[in-house]
C-alpha cells in the first residue's frame, strides 16, 4: 500500500508542477488555437480589443550534443 501512495504523491507532484508557463505544455495548448490564445492575451493584458490573427508557437530543436531535456 505504501508503494501506491508514493507513486500517487509522485504523480500528484508532476501534475502540480504543470502550468501554462511551462514551455512544452504551453506549446501544446496554444498551437494553432486562436480563440484560446486570444482569450489568454486579453486576460493577461486586460485588453478586450486584442485580436489574434495567427498563432505560431516556438519550434523545439533537439540539442546536437544530447543535452536537451
Amino acid at each position: 500500500m505504501q508503494n501506491v501512495m508514493e507513486r500517487y504523491q509522485t504523480f500528484r507532484q508532476v501534475v502540480d508542477d504543470i502550468t501554462l508557463m511551462n514551455n512544452r505544455f504551453m506549446n501544446k495548448v496554444f498551437d494553432g488555437d486562436i480563440p484560446a490564445t486570444q482569450r489568454m492575451l486579453r486576460v493577461i493584458l486586460k485588453n478586450d480589443k486584442i485580436k489574434v490573427r495567427k498563432v505560431s508557437v516556438q519550434q523545439w530543436l533537439q540539442n546536437l550534443y544530447g543535452h536537451s531535456a
